[in-house]
């Protein structure tokens, strides 16, 4: 079946043939954004399947604005992001990449304290997750705040005892801290 020879020629056929279900346009939406480039098209289709039937819609909309903003985050336009994170979170406020992505619009803007804050919402609501620790302290390293960070890195490390930019980055606290000695070791 040629309908199934690509992953836009799959999309595209479940489209036409399921044309009021969100889940088909956000999934050609998503090719057209990640795997061609094609982002005015990307985007004409993430607003559609906003307006169409999914199983769970508040999960649907969320999903098809946090598309739109990663298109925006593409063209660098922070401002945009933030905007329509925040609407995808109004719509479902448990969206973690939503609010994944806030931070790192912030992070864009390099508007450190407002980076800080959507980090500690993160490591609260998903303290299993070992990234949104090492991004709390390479945040509050741009803060200078190298003595604070250190305790996120390692809680970083325990959790991803083997990731080298954790492992640097703990030497580089401790290298603002003033402890050169201490951070050599992590620096070989």
């Amino acid at each position: 079946n040629l309908d199934w020879s690509t992953e836009r020629t799959l999309w595209q056929d479940a489209v036409q043939k399921a044309p009021g279900r969100a889940r088909p346009a956000y999934n050609l939406a998503k090719h057209h954004h990640r795997k061609i480039g094609a982002l005015d098209q990307a985007v004409q289709l993430y607003e559609r399947s906003f307006f169409l039937q999914a199983p769970l819609p508040k999960y649907s909309k969320s999903l098809s604005l946090n598309g739109i903003a990663g298109i925006y985050y593409l063209k660098k336009d922070y401002h945009k992001v933030i905007e329509f994170c925040r609407k995808a979170l109004e719509i479902y406020p448990g969206f973690q990449n939503a609010r994944y992505n806030i931070m790192i619009a912030y992070l864009g803007l390099k508007a450190w304290e407002e980076a800080s804050g959507q980090l500690d919402f993160l490591i609260e609501k998903f303290p299993a997750d070992w990234f949104y620790s090492y991004m709390k302290g390479v945040v509050l390293i741009r803060l200078g705040e190298p003595k604070k960070a250190l305790p996120y890195f390692q809680d970083a490390l325990k959790r991803k005892h083997d990731e080298l930019r954790v492992i640097v980055h703990i030497g580089k606290a401790l290298s603002l801290m003033g402890h050169p000695d201490r951070a050599e070791w992590f620096f070989y």
